[in-house]
Order: structure tokens, then C-alpha cells, then sequence
């Protein structure tokens, strides 16, 4: 199986994951924190570097549920980033 890019929807709004050369971008509309509607905001973490994973899972995490989560919280986001990894 291969992913090309997964999105992701929440109350707060919507971000799609997918993978460009050796990171994987997360790409968030900007109203989801509180910037103007419409604009991306774009994160990004090298493949092979597993420590960026969970921070870019948690940042992601805190955006869409709109609290700080715990850590099942952002394993289900970094399950979703790790489709991404090398």
C-alpha cells in the first residue's frame, strides 16, 4: 500500500499530511489557529528523524482537538505522520 496524502478533520478544521522529498509536511488551514482562513501554514520534519515526528504529532494534535493532549492523544497523530516515514 502506498499513501500519497491523508487528510485530517476535526471540529477546529482540517490538515493534510503527505510526504515531499525527505519530510513530511503538514499543511493547516490558517483559521485553524486563528490566522486568516484560506492561508496554509505548512510544518514540516525530516523522514528519518523520529524525535521531530512527535513534536510535529503534538503540535498537530493541539491545533485540531484545540487542548493539549495526552500522549494516546498524539499517538493517533503520529501514527498518521509515521505512513510518511522512511
Amino acid at each position: 500500500m502506498r499513501m500519497v496524502k491523508v487528510e485530517i478533520e476535526s471540529t477546529k478544521g482540517k490538515a493534510t499530511v503527505y510526504r515531499r522529498g525527505h519530510e513530511v509536511v503538514v499543511e493547516v488551514d490558517g483559521d485553524v489557529i486563528g490566522k486568516t482562513k484560506g492561508q496554509v501554514w505548512e510544518l514540516t520534519a525530516a523522514v528519518s528523524n523520529g524525535t521531530e515526528y512527535y513534536g510535529l504529532a503534538s503540535d498537530l494534535q493541539l491545533m485540531l482537538d484545540g487542548v493539549p493532549g495526552t500522549r494516546g492523544d498524539i499517538a493517533d497523530y503520529l501514527r498518521v505522520i509515521g505512513y510518511f516515514a522512511d
